[in-house]
């Protein structure tokens, strides 16, 4: 259980192993480093892994792994592990013949459906499934817009005719995949399926829904957000997979600020531009020095590097710090500006040699 809403369990399901089932084999990832990272993201908040064969050599224990049939061959499979849950899609289900569909009924199955087919499941045709099928859940798949109007009546619907639970699968074919993934939680669904950085899979972001829904919804979020940093250093080290320096959440850029007026806001209240603080995600503010810093970003900088601010005329400094940002195309590291502040204080002349 990942998230508590009003006292009502929400479960995480985390396909960011299978999302890369692909090209495993190529990165040769060990079993090692990917129990390190699946148990990291397990800290963070999810609850469920979702796997298919081309993956099953990864686990060990079959407790936290929900298996993906793609045909009747995976029967034969499913039958040697304990899985929580078993994914199958609606109309895979269909084509199934009595002797497996007999095979499958000990196991908890989630039946898959996609959202432009989400009727079908109510015609008279197709309720033998729920007869043939030990179904405990319906996955709403490919909800790629948001619903103005909810998606309470439709997760009402889907629970009073079936009693069963209800799975969201939001795609991000139109940027909406975490909002999507966030109302229906709030609306009822008991499950959300994503990835750690979805947007790389099109689909809703692991770590987006998480701290949105303990931000914007005042969820009582179980995981730990503070592993968020080292997991997506690990993500990119063993996925081969850039994190865009601006990526909502898990970004390193994202709690940079170097403009004057933003340094100030951020040091007399830090939620005039930021929604949370950087230590909840395991992240550190950072001031910059560059084209558009003031006096009080340099301030900031001399008491983060424990510099004692000697009496000089800082807009001097200032004024140099933006000269070399502009000619350099980029801010100033912190061993520049110590460079450039004690040869200011010394009397020295700033010379070129140390920036290139």
């Amino acid at each position: 259980m990942a998230v508590l809403i009003n006292n009502k369990k929400k479960f995480l399901i985390d396909r960011t192993l299978i999302e890369n089932s692909t090209r495993l084999n190529e990165l040769r990832i060990s079993r090692k480093e990917m129990d390190i990272f699946l148990e990291l993201i397990n800290k963070i908040g999810a609850d469920l892994f979702e796997i298919d064969r081309s993956v099953i050599s990864y686990i060990k224990t079959s407790n936290k792994f929900i298996y993906r049939i793609k045909d009747e061959k995976d029967v034969r499979i499913i039958g040697e592990y304990k899985f929580k849950y078993i994914i199958i899609q609606f109309n895979t289900a269909r084509s199934f013949n009595n002797y497996n569909i007999t095979r499958m009924n000990k196991f908890k199955i989630i039946l898959e459906v996609d959202i432009e087919e989400l009727g079908e499941i109510f015609s008279d045709n197709n309720y033998e499934i729920f007869n043939n099928f030990n179904i405990t859940c319906i996955r709403i798949n490919n909800v790629y817009s948001y619903n103005l109007k909810g998606w309470n009546e439709i997760i009402r619907k889907i629970k009073k005719t079936f009693n069963v639970l209800v799975d969201f699968y939001p795609s991000n074919k139109h940027f909406m995949a975490t909002s999507v993934a966030v109302e229906a939680c709030i609306d009822g669904s008991d499950f959300i399926t994503t990835a750690f950085c979805g947007e790389h899979y099109n689909i809703s972001s692991l770590e987006e829904v998480l701290l949105a829904l303990k931000v914007i919804k005042n969820a009582k979020i179980l995981g730990c957000l503070k592993f968020l940093s080292e997991a997506s250093k690990l993500y990119e080290n063993l996925f081969k997979k850039s994190i865009s320096p601006t990526k909502p959440i898990i970004g390193r850029d994202i709690f940079k600020c170097e403009s004057g007026i933003h340094v100030d806001g951020i040091e007399k209240n830090s939620l005039t531009y930021e929604a949370y603080e950087p230590s909840i995600v395991g992240s550190k503010r950072q001031v910059v020095l560059g084209k558009h810093s003031g006096k009080k970003a340099i301030k900031l900088k001399l008491k983060e590097l424990n510099i004692k601010n000697e009496s000089c005329n800082l807009e001097e400094i200032l004024e140099y710090i933006r000269e070399k940002s502009i000619e350099l195309h980029r801010n100033i590291s912190n061993e520049e500006f110590r460079e450039i502040y004690y040869r200011y204080t010394k009397g020295c002349e700033l010379y070129e040699n140390k920036f290139s």
